[in-house]
């Protein structure tokens, strides 16, 4: 009873901010990311007997085939545990800390599927069991994706025998581009505009849901001398240090240790590209949010751009080339990650920041 009636009081205070949300023309992106909000709370209040009634059956019988027992405990974001499935991951010691990988040479499908209380994202091994399941499922939204034999998402190049150099995409599910197409990533286009203007760059997208600093840095030091990159893109994400993206990004309950186990790690970076000669790039990536109602905060930025600053490394920061565009341009209303267009977008930005420089650079070394 007494979490019917804390629903009920949450139910009506949202209602009526939502409506002077509308009233008073605030964003629609920024009314979408409170109802979430809601709705997440309103579902942790919600006792899982009144959730089953709601539930999708088709739902739920796709979460039971593939959340079978064999799974694995790991941490993500500084959380944990979670269980992630072998069917698609490698349980993988790093630094000494249990982590994944994705398995190589394994398909998959993105989805986003109507649970019959909210939208949820699953990423499922392509079967044909699978496939039946996901049918019968409401589909927002849908991707299918393969990794190579390293694990990597595939961009199309990784058996290229003429090519003149190499280039890593670290990072986490925007890096890896969840929902989208591989040969819509940033990475792979990044690639086809050095190819456009005369460079054939080979380009690995070692980016991998959940990834933070430490995950980038033992991809890097792991696969850097098998395939000699000469370029390296680290993708940040104010979840790098937190969960709660939001909080990050207006500097509330971050924990100091969370900075500093990222900045040990970049700084592991730096010095490693730094020995074998190999240019580092590091790029924040903002939130949806940053560019509507908190566009104004900027924490995370700043600790990254202060740290970087002090070790003599150069940011570069998507806001406000992102502002010109419209986030409604940039991201997916289905989820909180790029769009194709996106993908697409941030490519651009990349180019203008370091393709450019990079492309004359490389076409020196040729001439």
């Amino acid at each position: 009873m007494k979490n019917i009636k804390l629903i009920i009081i949450i139910s009506s205070v949202a209602v009526g901010i939502i409506a002077v949300a509308y009233l008073f023309g605030i964003h629609k992106r920024d009314i979408a990311h409170f109802k979430n909000m809601v709705v997440l709370i309103l579902l942790r209040q919600t006792p899982e007997s009144v959730k089953d009634i709601f539930r999708d059956k088709a739902f739920v019988e796709l979460v039971k085939e593939i959340s079978d027992d064999r799974q694995f405990p790991t941490t993500i974001n500084f959380n944990g545990p979670f269980l992630m499935p072998k069917k698609l991951f490698v349980p993988t010691e790093m630094y000494g800390k249990m982590r994944y990988c994705f398995k190589p040479n394994v398909k998959f499908r993105d989805v986003v599927v109507w649970s019959g209380l909210n939208y949820v994202f699953l990423k499922a091994p392509l079967t044909p069991e699978l496939e039946k399941k996901i049918h019968k499922c409401r589909v927002e939204l849908s991707a299918y994706s393969e990794t190579d034999e390293n694990g990597f998402k595939k961009t199309g190049s990784s058996r290229m025998a003429d090519y003149d150099k190499t280039i890593f995409f670290l990072g986490d599910s925007f890096t890896e581009g969840i929902c989208v197409p591989p040969e819509n990533t940033f990475a792979v286009l990044f690639g086809k505009d050095l190819k456009q203007e005369g460079v054939r760059a080979r380009v690995f997208n070692l980016g991998t849901e959940g990834y933070g600093a430490l995950e980038m840095c033992w991809m890097l030091e792991k696969y850097a001398p098998l395939l000699k990159p000469r370029l390296v893109v680290v993708n940040l994400f104010p979840n790098d240090v937190g969960k709660d993206y939001i909080a990050v990004v207006k500097g509330e309950s971050v924990p100091e240790e969370n900075y500093q186990e990222m900045f040990f790690y970049l700084k592991q970076m730096f010095t490693y590209c730094e020995k074998f000669n190999i240019k580092i790039v590091i790029s924040v990536i903002p939130c949806a949010q940053q560019l509507t109602y908190l566009k104004n905060f900027s924490v995370f930025q700043d600790r990254v751009r202060v740290w970087a600053q002090k070790h003599g490394l150069s940011v570069i920061d998507a806001r406000n080339y992102f502002q010109k565009i419209g986030e409604e341009k940039i991201y997916a209303k289905e989820h909180a990650h790029f769009s194709a267009e996106g993908h697409r977008h941030y490519a651009d930005f990349l180019y203008k920041m370091i393709g450019t420089d990079t492309n004359r650079k490389w076409k020196n070394a040729k001439s």
